[in-house]
């Protein structure tokens, strides 16, 4: 399939305005790399005061395949490989940064989105076979995502100016900088160690805390804090810092992000300062994480990484105690607390609640998580929240012929009735309401007490059904579990995987690299041995 076909396939889509709005290829920076096959790089964007690339390589008779790679800026050492994972959080150029998704979805898109620009300069005549199937449509996606980034940075940058949207920033004052004393609470966990020891915090002249006094004002916030009330979870904030307890500073290294980045640890192997970012990545803000050094030196770590490192609580319990490796849902609890503290701090206001679907629901989440990874530290529910089921009034008709049809009220206390109602709650998670006040128990004639026999099996029967249907939730709920515990050791083996794959790569790349340089002084040497034996006079002159 060559560039006509794609062409041809993309304006049968009727997009073939997104195909014309791209630059062309012939406006972009191509530079010569001797780790590709070609020979020739193109370049994506600076980050880390590092020039990114993007190269081809093919072995044998396979398809060519993308491999990345970098080299300090304005030098002409030679290119190392890097791993596509630390490229796609990397602040790219235009129009590459749009595509730049970690997910494996994502990172298939984005190749498929740079090969173009090696086609379209000649350098692949057709695609491979194997790809055809299904290189339009990724094409076809990628530039969809390449037009919604750029309408969505169009309106971020007409609010910014306006000033319609802009999320609220805290303004620095003097009188608002606080030292780093008392700043990292002490962790609820462990109550008699404080996380502040032995920790180095950073210098606090840019530290704004939030401000309080516009809390109210805080909408997003508001709504959060009414779900946790509405269903009985309030209390699980008390198990957490206030925003105010954590360090927010003025961060200038995304554009694209929001005006401020938040303190979360150190780093275990240089003791560097980590910072989560809310930065704009193609279609809306998603969490980075930057390890920034003493001498103002930053490198981009993801949350594997952070999660091995000394952090602060709350976001050291949103993952498990004793893993040796997070998966996505331990990520996802990461990403969403730190997300909670831009929110409440008011940095994130109408982002996290429009872009996060279910936003109280996943929060509420992470917080029964971190309650339980706290263990008996946690704060309890109040007292007043515990059901206190009374005695049930039932209705009973007389049994005596010469009485008129009427009823009679009394009161009585049913335990199997009252354990399943207890049950049917908890199975529906539905709000607990308060009963009416217990009412005088009076004593039923035995002609009454002889008519609660029918109701009496009937209700029997009923709890043989609800006890059966409890089982099979249980079954269920255990079989899923199994299931998600399988997913994830098949996500970790994928990524045992490509771990294995792309180390495999970066030596055979190396080895490669070797080869050709002992080639060239192997020709060298030849060559001088030609010319030194040309230069010896003939034995029979």
């Amino acid at each position: 399939m060559g560039l006509h076909e794609i062409r041809k396939y993309i304006a049968e889509q009727g997009c073939q305005h997104l195909l014309q709005a791209l630059p062309s290829h012939e406006t972009l920076r191509w530079v010569l790399c001797t780790l590709g096959s070609p020979a020739i790089a193109l370049f994506l964007g600076t980050a880390d005061n590092r020039d990114i690339f993007a190269y081809l390589v093919r072995h044998g008779d396979k398809s060519h395949e993308m491999r990345f790679c970098a080299r300090p800026v304005d030098s002409d050492n030679d290119m190392y490989p890097i791993q596509q994972d630390e490229v796609m959080q990397m602040p790219l150029d235009a129009p590459f940064k749009y595509n730049a998704d970690d997910s494996n979805a994502g990172k298939r898109r984005f190749k498929v989105f740079v090969k173009w620009y090696f086609m379209a300069k000649g350098l692949l005549e057709d695609k491979e076979e194997g790809e055809n199937s299904d290189y339009c449509r990724r094409f076809l996606n990628a530039l969809k995502v390449v037009d919604e980034g750029r309408t969505a940075e169009s309106i971020s940058r007409r609010e910014l100016v306006g000033g319609h949207a802009t999320p609220s920033i805290v303004e620095q004052s003097p009188q608002d900088v606080r030292t780093t004393r008392g700043l990292c609470p002490t962790d609820p966990g462990n109550s008699s160690t404080p996380r502040s020891i032995g920790a180095k915090f950073p210098t606090p002249g840019n530290a704004t805390p939030p401000v309080n006094a516009k809390k109210n004002d805080n909408e997003d916030l508001t709504q959060v804090r009414n779900y946790l009330d509405s269903v009985g979870m309030l209390h699980l904030l008390q198990n957490i810092p206030e925003p105010d307890q954590l360090q927010f500073f003025d961060q200038k290294h995304y554009p694209l992000a929001l005006p401020k980045k938040l303190f979360v640890g150190h780093d275990t192997n240089n003791n560097n300062e980590i910072f989560a970012y809310m930065r704009y990545h193609a279609t809306n803000y998603v969490i980075a994480f930057l390890s920034e050094g003493e001498d103002g030196s930053t490198t981009i770590i993801n949350q594997e990484h952070v999660a091995k490192s000394r952090i602060l609580h709350p976001f050291n319990k949103t993952y498990p105690k004793s893993a040796l490796a997070i998966d996505q849902t331990d990520k996802s609890r990461f990403s969403i607390m730190v997300k909670w503290y831009f929110l409440a701090a008011g940095i994130a206001n109408g982002i996290v609640l429009k872009e996060v679907k279910g936003f109280p629901e996943k929060f509420r989440a992470v917080l029964e998580f971190i309650a339980r990874r706290m263990g008996s530290a946690a704060v309890q529910p109040p007292v007043n929240q515990t059901l206190v089921v009374e005695p049930l009034r039932v209705v009973i008709p007389s049994v005596h012929k010469d009485q008129t049809q009427s009823t009679s009220t009394a009161t009585v206390a049913c335990a199997k009735t009252v354990a399943l109602a207890t049950t049917v709650a908890r199975a529906t998670s539905s709000p607990l309401t308060d009963y009416d006040s217990p009412t005088t128990d009076y004593n039923l004639p035995s002609q009454q007490q002889t008519a609660l026999t029918p109701r009496a099996a009937k209700r029997s029967a009923e709890d043989v059904a609800f006890e059966d249907l409890r089982k099979s939730f249980a079954e269920e709920q255990r079989l899923t579990k199994e299931v998600d515990k399988m997913n994830a050791n098949l996500e970790n083996l994928d990524a045992e995987r490509q771990a294995f794959l792309a180390q495999w790569e970066r030596q055979h790349s190396e080895v490669m690299e070797k080869k050709r340089r002992v080639d060239n002084d192997r020709k060298t040497v030849r060559k001088n041995i030609i010319d030194k034996t040309r230069a010896i006079p003939d034995i029979r002159e």
